[in-house]
């Protein structure tokens, strides 16, 4: 999630207070219903995001652990960021796809 965050930020999007978007999180890296939902704003306001990270337990157990985050979901769109390849090699790359995916979509 750290990283998600992090590469958003270098290209110009702010992570929204529960204030400012109120269907997140209150502890952006809690799950609720095994679902972390973020709000991202561009810095210069022109466009509003939503992020879903969706996790899923053991044998279909509920979960309220981050670890078990199986992908983020930009709302509205096809696009995924699967998080179990986050050991390979190609990660950063898939993470800079998905990153460009999002500023790109309009």
């Amino acid at each position: 999630m750290a990283e998600v965050l992090e590469a958003l930020k270098a290209t110009g999007w702010e992570l929204m207070s529960p204030a400012e978007y109120p269907k997140g999180n209150e502890n952006p890296f809690e799950l609720e219903d095994e679902v972390a939902r973020w709000g991202f704003v561009r810095r210069d306001k022109s466009r509003i995001i939503e992020l879903e990270f969706h996790a899923f337990g053991d044998l279909g157990k509920q979960t309220r652990n981050t670890n078990d985050i199986l992908y983020c979901a930009l709302v509205g769109t096809p696009h995924r960021l699967y998080t179990e390849k986050r050991q390979r090699p190609e990660w950063q790359e898939n993470l800079r796809a998905f990153v460009q995916a999002i500023n790109a979509d309009p």
